[in-house]
């Protein structure tokens, strides 16, 4: 038996934790009602077609498209603008 994820494959420090949420939500992209995959705190991954989202929250919740460079800009910079 191969073990895939181990500290060493990777050269990681053990204490890193990961989380994440998953979703049901309408895609305004691909217009599809589709698992919605959080990756960072309010910016959702569509498994459908794969574009970023940004979850906005307003008495409804939606989900609004986002430029690739705004996306790099938030990891990079490690928060919204």
């Amino acid at each position: 038996m191969v073990r895939l994820f181990t500290p060493q494959l990777f050269n990681m420090k053990k204490d890193l934790d990961f989380s994440g949420l998953i979703t049901h939500g309408v895609c305004p992209l691909c217009k599809e009602f589709t698992p919605l995959v959080s990756i960072y705190d309010n910016i959702f991954k569509c498994t459908n077609c794969g574009n970023e989202l940004e979850q906005k929250v307003n008495g409804v919740i939606k989900y609004l498209p986002m430029t690739s460079v705004h996306v790099k800009r938030i990891f990079q910079d490690g928060k919204k603008s």
